[in-house]
């Protein structure tokens, strides 16, 4: 049975974009705070997504794995307004359930930290977001947050910029001018400002 306000976005669409291999598949998921009582509560349980993707745990021939992602992981409680996170795999493939909780459309468009990764498919059709488009077409990394927190900054440029960056070599990193001050602790090299 499909589960309502679902979305794959991310990594694996921006990827196969450029013609470029991807390393997961990300699946957002409204966590439900206030509609299916029955689903928010099987929505945070391993046994549920086990279920969903027919896993095979414990199977003598089966790779298949489950588990719940922590904060340092990037599950419940981190920086990115990640209600829960599940890693799974499934055919030899990562899958990560990333439950936010709010409409996940609305949360990509939101909370993604860089443009580039703004696609994503809702079961029907794939949607490139006027950002993604920009970056492909210009081949830049443009961070999307005009006034970031400090940490929240230094995440991105520690985690997930250098990720970008070995995927994406000879795209330009684009800043915001109102990141100047946090950019200049983080010391990443040949970062272009921009006015917004």
């Amino acid at each position: 049975e499909p589960i309502p306000a679902t979305i794959i976005a991310g990594g694996y669409h921006r990827d196969r974009y450029h013609g470029k291999r991807y390393s997961d598949v990300d699946i957002y998921v409204n966590d439900f705070p206030n509609e299916d009582v029955d689903l928010a509560d099987n929505v945070y349980d391993e046994d549920f997504w086990a279920d969903q993707f027919n896993l095979k745990i414990g199977s003598f021939l089966s790779m298949d794995m489950i588990r719940r992602l922590g904060p340092e992981d990037g599950g419940s409680g981190s920086a990115d307004g990640i209600s829960a996170a599940f890693e799974l795999y499934k055919n030899e493939i990562k899958y990560n359930i990333l439950l936010v909780p709010d409409d996940p459309i609305k949360f990509i468009e939101r909370d993604f930290d860089f443009n580039i990764c703004k696609v994503y498919c809702d079961g029907h059709k794939v949607t490139f977001t006027k950002e993604f488009i920009t970056d492909s077409e210009n081949g830049t990394l443009t961070f999307s947050k005009s006034n970031p927190t400090s940490d929240y900054f230094e995440k991105s440029m520690t985690s997930h910029y250098p990720k970008l960056k070995e995927k994406y070599p000879e795209f330009q990193l684009m800043i915001p001018e109102t990141c100047h001050k946090h950019l200049s602790k983080t010391k990443i090299p040949n970062a272009r400002l921009f006015k917004c």
